[in-house]
């Protein structure tokens, strides 16, 4: 279950990226062990359909601690895509959308 902060962090996030999908990373944070979000940049070509985690936010996050999921935003979807499905499998990493139709979140 996540927290009630990382709910609003991608909630907020998500409404200043609309009309594009925002992404992120959560990550544990190595010294205090606390969940943490970092807003990433979308490097994906069409950004109001897809996400695209930027590698240099990417590594910044590693840095920080360890990787626990990525995050995005769907617009007029309440679910993941086939793409996010895929994705999620290929890279051994858990999905979290939240959607703004909806305002529903999906891991």
């Amino acid at each position: 279950m996540m927290k009630d902060y990382i709910k609003k962090h991608i909630k907020d996030h998500a409404l200043e990226e609309s009309p594009n999908e925002c992404c992120g990373i959560l990550y544990q944070e190595e010294d205090t062990l606390q969940l943490k979000a970092l807003r990433c940049r979308n490097m994906a070509e069409n950004k109001r359909m897809m996400f695209s985690i930027d590698p240099s936010d990417y590594l910044k996050a590693s840095c920080f601690g360890e990787i626990i999921s990525f995050y995005h935003s769907h617009i007029n979807s309440s679910e993941f895509s086939d793409y996010d499905k895929i994705q999620s499998e290929h890279h051994e990493i858990k999905f979290i959308m939240y959607s703004l139709k909806s305002q529903e979140f999906k891991e």
